[in-house]
Formats: C-alpha cells, sequence, structure tokens
C-alpha cells in the first residue's frame, strides 16, 4: 500500500492536516446509523474541537465527548479513527468500545491494521468487549499473523455483522 512516512511523529502533518475529508462536521461517515441525532447541548460545544490542527485539543474533545456516555456523540468520534495522531486514534477506539457502539464494529476492525500498536491493541480490547469474541489477534506479532487475524475478524463480520447489529 502506498500511503506516507508512517512513522512520523505526532505534529509532524502539515498544518490543517486532520481528520480526512474537507471537515469533521460536515458530512459525517455514518451518520445515519446513530440516528443522525442533533448535538445536546451539553456536548455540542466540544464538536468545533474535534477539527482542531492541534491534536491534544482533538484528544481532549474526544475524551470529553466519550465521558457523557451519550450514545448520539459516537457519529462524531467514528471520523476521529482516522486522524493523523495515534493517540486521538487510540482515544477515539476506546471511547466506542465504551459507548457499546456497534456500527463501530467494521471500522475498529480496520484499526487492528492501524501502523501503531497502541491503537490496534485498543482495537482488539473494543472489538473483545463489544462482539465478545476473540480470534487470537495479538497487536506486537508479525504482521503476516496479524493480517491473518484481520481476515478472521474480517470474515466473522461479513457472515455476522447484519445479525450483530440487529439482535439486542
Amino acid at each position: 500500500g502506498g500511503g506516507g512516512g508512517g512513522a512520523l511523529a505526532g505534529g509532524a502533518a502539515p498544518k490543517g492536516a486532520g481528520p480526512e475529508g474537507d471537515g469533521p462536521l460536515g458530512a459525517v461517515p455514518g451518520g445515519s446509523a446513530a440516528g443522525g441525532q442533533a448535538p445536546n447541548a451539553t456536548w455540542a460545544g466540544l464538536l468545533p474541537d474535534l477539527g482542531n490542527p492541534d491534536e491534544a485539543q482533538r484528544l481532549t474533545a474526544v475524551l470529553e465527548l466519550a465521558e457523557t456516555g451519550d450514545p448520539a456523540v459516537a457519529e462524531y468520534i467514528l471520523p476521529m479513527l482516522k486522524d493523523t495522531d495515534s493517540f486521538v486514534r487510540m482515544v477515539s477506539v476506546q471511547g466506542l468500545g465504551d459507548l457499546k457502539y456497534k456500527p463501530a464494529v467494521p471500522h475498529l476492525i480496520d484499526r487492528l491494521a492501524d501502523e501503531r500498536w497502541t491503537v490496534r491493541e485498543a482495537a482488539r480490547d473494543a472489538l473483545r468487549s463489544l462482539t465478545g469474541k476473540n480470534f487470537g489477534f495479538d497487536p506486537t506479532a508479525r504482521e503476516l499473523e496479524m493480517k491473518k487475524k484481520i481476515d478472521l475478524w474480517r470474515s466473522w463480520w461479513r457472515r455476522e455483522g447484519d445479525n450483530f447489529l440487529t439482535k439486542g
């Protein structure tokens, strides 16, 4: 796969580089999954920080949104899984797991392939918590071993995803 400088430290991204897309508050991917609920006044003020060029501000916003426990925040955290900063990605994964946001499962499976083992570990733990499944994924294993386990997760999702989303 292509992509750029994998091992760049946080803050090395060009100015204005943040979550992918024109803006994190624009068209939110998967927004309809959470019912497209309007932001709650108690946490709506955190949303602009999700697009802040400063990763510390984005990190704090994700943490505070997740701490609300309001499932409606999940659709705003979801795009942060692709943030340029690994800590933002990690706390986004953890937050979606803590919120028990089932529509995040395929996105969490994608994070099992993250360049940072801390994000991969958080994704494994969130997936175990959300699904009750464990396919033996080791976030520090060799790439080929990780790929095999990710393939197991993906084939499970293809087979069971619809049932998983609809059952209580």
